[in-house]
């Protein structure tokens, strides 16, 4: 699997390396990539299931898409594994383990399948959790498809072209498409699961909150991050907080009061 990565403090940090070890205790090889430099020393202090099988860190102004790109094509070019799975530091977690996340993408007929599908602007699978496998990599596609990914495009441009169009330009290529949790699935049919739905994922299988729902919930849905964390404390297997805290972090995001003041007014 390949994971793009963000982070204001130019680190390897805690909520990161907690996402690398939970994907090789499910069997995983991990690939990293930083769109900024780190230091010599970013892996050092690290235990051996935290560590990256491979790691690139090439400073870019072209979001995750690019840094996806730049490891498929320096990185994973030539390679033929049975699945590539893309994913970003934008999600905290796993909350629990991944096996039979795992297993029920193995044995998922799509050859390109997202985690979640989402109905915000069109129909389209959201970017950090998107599974190639079967033809869909056996062809090139995967890397056909990231070879559209510029680094002189706009944030806007960039979601629209590389996000937003590729479960459509998937199925015209004749690939199956598929989702895990779609809105279609949901009681209340929210248009972005991974955020207002953020519950419906955990019931789905999906074990992983989007670092969103702790700065945007209280506007949008009435709960504030602390009632979050309380609910995930439960759900989780590992202590949540520190994981919150560091991902927050990632992004410059230390304190959480000035939201909830505006929330409360």
């Amino acid at each position: 699997m390949i994971i793009a990565c963000h982070d204001q403090r130019h680190r390897y940090g805690l909520a990161l390396r907690h996402m690398v070890s939970r994907y090789h205790a499910a069997g995983w090889k991990v690939v990293v990539g930083f769109d900024h430099s780190l230091p010599d020393t970013a892996f050092d202090d690290c235990k051996s299931i935290e560590r990256p099988d491979a790691a690139l860190a090439s400073p870019h102004e072209g979001y995750d898409f690019f840094t996806w790109r730049l490891l498929l094509e320096e990185l994973l070019q030539g390679q033929m594994p049975r699945r590539v799975l893309m994913s970003n530091d934008s999600v905290i977690g796993p909350l629990q383990p991944l096996d039979d996340l795992t297993q029920f993408i193995r044995a998922h007929p799509a050859e390109v399948l997202g985690f979640v599908e989402s109905r915000d602007q069109i129909h389209h699978l959201q970017s950090w959790g998107i599974v190639f496998q079967g033809r869909a990599l056996n062809e090139g596609a995967l890397w056909r498809y990231f070879a559209q990914a510029h680094e002189t495009l706009d944030k806007r441009h960039l979601i629209n072209r590389m996000e937003v169009r590729l479960a459509r330009w998937a199925a015209t290529q004749g690939y199956r498409v598929g989702s895990i949790c779609s809105p279609a699935s949901q009681a209340d049919g929210d248009a972005n699961a991974a955020v207002t739905g953020w519950r419906h994922l955990l019931s789905f299988g999906i074990p992983f909150i989007k670092r969103e729902v702790f700065t945007l919930t209280p506007h949008q849905i009435k709960i504030t991050p602390a009632e979050v964390t309380r609910e995930l404390s439960h759900f989780s297997d590992v202590d949540v907080e520190p994981l919150i805290a560091d991902a927050l972090a990632q992004i410059g995001v230390t304190d959480l009061a000035p939201m909830l003041s505006d929330w409360h007014q």
